[in-house]
């Protein structure tokens, strides 16, 4: 008969088991010992802890191929439920001045983490599994009850470009990247950020867990030897990582946790990071270069034991929103399309098969177009684009958007932006015009949040500009983006009263296609240019013009129907000729040539971006209609962009909206007040008073509460009527933007 002993440990106030260690000789897995379950009652989606402490040590306790223990739940509907335990060691935080530092607390531990999404009784046990054999524990219960709470967030079942609580509720996101904090005292840095973030309503915030350089980054650490090198995880950076999940809890901000960033599989600028990277051959890991990345099965045996360590210990959490695979990983050295977008299928299965909670899972590129081939996998739930350096940005943001839209008809969201890539222009920009205006620009285009500046740090913080967001949170306040069922804004027109005096003002076009591959804008197209500069099918339009030798079936020479009111210009502007044979530029009116370029690559041998044809290159144009055709005749491409001088006799404003049958949201823009006129002294005029016509509206009676977008208050109200499916509503004069909320009698 065996020679049985009670091993037990009981927290006060937590479900206790007592586990039966066998004294015989066979083989078996570790002993799991003092456990504990707290709380041992919980209302749904609320935290349950279970620590105990194993009868072995292991070198690597990260590696489940040494120790493998997981939870097995048994759910009140019967669903059967596996989460993952994870090593834990407690920290206590020591602030002296301006620095914080960690002091280990207690032994380390075992943890399981795990939030239950169902009401009523929860049967569990532990299953351990190493290289000596199994062992179980017994029986554990806990009991959930029902919640108020929102749940996680989903895909909108019936508004697929828009995020939903579990609970139905709506989720927009209005927040900013804070991916690191300060070296010096980090968890003070986001006690900081989501305090003024949530005070001015945001509810969203993107944090990095990938590199040497930050703080809160678990998966490579030089605080211990011991953590340096492939499948281990710094205990103090998750310590740390634990209390910005909290903190993001308390203030009411849903974090986007991104795994990965390019810097890791870089030997070269920009930011190169691989040489400290954890599956760096030199720590002991698969990779002797970053190419082999992506195909080496070791090295994807080891992402997935991080995926595994990152569910185990923060899957529980509704505040996690979503899982972000990579950081513009189209900026790896080498990056290979086919290999990345194999690389995020199988991942993205694995992890759905991983986290019970299925949290949303995206990826994110450096390139604004992003990737197609890795962006339209069903695995992606959303797609993101990353933008820099926009002179307009409402209107490249804007453009994206519907690029976005018309492509994947998933929720879409600008990841990161800023005027500058390297935060120059944005510092200067003292009026935080690119800010108000990408996140306008964005939260009324139909995606799924606002735009997400990258200087946090730099901009934002110092110098308070959370009042931006707080102005939008208020507008937006009580919308219902599911129920809503809200569409684009059919905006028809918008015109001056007759008689008023109107001077032509210009349309310029930088376009946002860039595309060496098949595509709709790698086509000679056509496209309408209308009196208020509206052109039609303006994301089509390539700011690449391919030649005729190097990429012929890209040769994409686009034409537009003009109608200019009186005398006027066409100008076309270069921006970087190609290095591996120049090109050529010929402008043709109704059919005749009225200009030809050669930009020819004298230094073959150097295949750097040519810049020395860059310059406008310009004809003139009469009054009436005409068709203006830009072909390039050269070998390669050239970048390139539009203006039209003299052109527009319409309002010169940017109206971005969504509407329903009976309600509309819009934001009204000067056109002319970018960051790029206001910082460069540009004359900006008022634009006067005109009238705005909108389709698709019930018949009836209307009320317009205009809002001032800087202070975000409404300022006053007025009347429309919509005969015939239209609403005709008479705008204020706008001198930099207005917004107003219509809403039907």
């Amino acid at each position: 008969m065996m020679d049985d002993r009670v091993i037990s440990s009981c927290a006060a106030g937590a479900i206790c088991l007592l586990m039966y260690v066998s004294g015989g000789a066979a083989a078996s897995g570790p002993a799991i010992t003092v456990i504990t379950v707290e709380p041992k009652r919980v209302t749904r989606d609320e935290k349950v802890e279970i620590t105990f402490t194993l009868s072995r040590a292991y070198e690597n306790p990260f590696d489940p191929e040494q120790i493998d223990i997981t939870a097995e739940i048994r759910a009140p509907s019967g669903r059967r439920i596996a989460v993952p335990a994870f090593p834990y060691q407690a920290y206590r935080m020591v602030r002296q001045g301006d620095r914080e530092s960690l002091e280990p607390v207690g032994d380390p531990v075992w943890k399981v983490r795990l939030a239950p999404t169902e009401v009523g009784r929860h049967q569990l046990r532990l299953q351990a599994r190493d290289g000596q054999g199994r062992s179980e524990s017994k029986e554990l219960t806990f009991e959930a009850l029902a919640s108020r709470g929102d749940g996680f967030i989903r895909r909108g079942a019936k508004a697929p470009r828009h995020f939903q609580f579990d609970s139905g509720k709506p989720y927009f996101a209005i927040g900013e990247n804070v991916c690191w904090p300060g070296r010096a005292a980090p968890l003070r840095d986001y006690e900081t950020w989501f305090d003024h973030l949530g005070k001015a309503g945001c509810n969203y915030a993107r944090l990095w867990l990938a590199g040497p350089f930050i703080a809160t980054a678990p998966i490579h650490s030089t605080d211990d030897p011991k953590e340096v090198g492939p499948g281990r995880y710094s205990q103090r950076s998750s310590w740390r990582l634990d209390q910005v999940i909290k903190l993001a809890e308390r203030r009411g901000i849903y974090v986007m946790l991104c795994l990965d960033s390019f810097n890791s599989l870089r030997t070269s600028e920009p930011y190169p990071a691989f040489d400290q990277y954890p599956l760096n051959a030199k720590f002991g890991g698969p990779l002797r270069s970053p190419d082999e990345f992506f195909t080496s099965a070791e090295a994807r045996k080891l992402f997935q034991q991080r995926l595994r360590y990152y569910v185990a210990r923060w899957g529980y959490s509704t505040h996690v929103f979503a899982w972000e695979f990579w950081n513009e990983v189209d900026i790896v050295e080498h990056y290979d399309s086919a290999q990345v977008a194999l690389w995020h299928r199988d991942m993205a299965r694995y992890l759905r098969r991983l986290d019970p909670w299925q949290h949303l899972i995206t990826t994110s590129f450096a390139r604004s177009d992003g990737d197609p081939t890795v962006d339209g996998l069903a695995e992606m739930d959303f797609v993101q684009t990353h933008s820099y350096g926009e002179r307009d940005i409402a209107g490249a943001l804007l453009s994206w958007s519907r690029v976005k839209a018309a492509r994947y008809d998933k929720p879409h969201l600008v990841g990161e932006f800023g005027a500058d890539a390297l935060g120059q222009n944005d510092l200067k920009d003292e009026q935080a015009v690119h800010l108000h205006n990408g996140i306008w620009a964005t939260a009324l285009a139909g995606d799924a949040g606002t735009a997400m500046t990258w200087w946090w740090d730099s901009y934002v913080e110092p110098r308070n500009l959370y009042h931006h967001f707080a102005a939008l949170a208020r507008f937006l306040r009580g919308t219902d983006w599911i129920k809503g069922r809200y569409a684009p804004a059919q905006v028809e027109g918008t015109a001056f009263p007759a008689g008023a005096p109107v001077p032509p003002t210009d349309v310029t076009v930088e376009p946002k296609a860039a595309s060496w591959e098949k595509s709709p804008a790698n086509q000679p197209r056509e496209y309408r240019v209308g009196r208020d500069g509206v052109i039609s099918d303006a994301e089509q339009l390539s700011r690449v013009l391919h030649g005729v030798v190097n990429h012929p079936q890209e040769h994409n020479p686009p034409t537009f129907v003009v109608d200019y009111p009186a005398a006027g210009a066409f100008e076309v502007a270069i921006d970087g000729v190609s290095g591996w044979g120049g090109a050529n530029l010929r402008i043709r009116l109704d059919g005749e040539q009225r200009l030809s370029a050669d930009f020819p690559d004298n230094a073959p041998d150097d295949h750097e971006t040519m810049r020395q044809y860059d310059r406008v290159y310009r004809i003139e144009v009469p009054a009436g209609p005409h068709r203006i055709t830009v072909e390039n005749q050269g070998k390669d491409w050239a970048f390139i962009s539009y203006r039209f001088v003299g052109y527009v006799t319409a309002p010169d404003v940017r109206v971005i909206g969504l509407a329903s049958a009976d309600s509309a949201l819009l934001w009204i823009q000067n056109k002319a007040h970018t960051w790029w006129n206001v910082l460069h002294g540009a004359n900006v005029e008022a634009v006067p008073p005109f009238a705005l016509t909108i389709g698709g509206m019930r018949d009836g009676e209307y009320a317009v509460q205009w809002w001032d977008p800087y202070a975000g208050v409404p300022i006053m109200t007025t009347r429309g009527t919509a005969r015939g499916g239209r609403l005709v509503v008479n705008a204020p004069e706008i001198a930099r933007d207005l917004a107003c909320k219509i809403l039907r009698h």
